[in-house]
């Protein structure tokens, strides 16, 4: 969202993207405030692309753990793996 936006409390943040979630279902695009849309979208975007990193760099990790460490493996790593 805009500064404007970010500025706004999260119940006012939320009225808004719920503003907007009705706007799109029922087909008024003229009526969207379609700048800030892509910029939520974007950082929703890229905040899933973090967390999909994240996520391997700490599977790998694990992973090389497990594999060359054998002799301080855990058990919750093998559950952590997995997860």
């Amino acid at each position: 969202m805009d500064d404007h936006l970010n500025n706004r409390a999260e119940p006012d943040a939320l009225i808004w993207s719920e503003t907007q979630i009705g706007l799109l279902r029922v087909g008024q695009f003229d009526q969207l405030d379609l700048e800030n849309v892509i910029v939520e979208l974007e950082l929703q975007v890229q905040e899933d692309k973090d967390d999909v990193a994240r996520r391997l760099r700490s599977l790998m990790t694990n992973l090389l753990k497990y594999e060359f460490r054998p002799q301080q493996r855990l058990p919750h790593w093998a559950s952590r793996i997995l997860s």
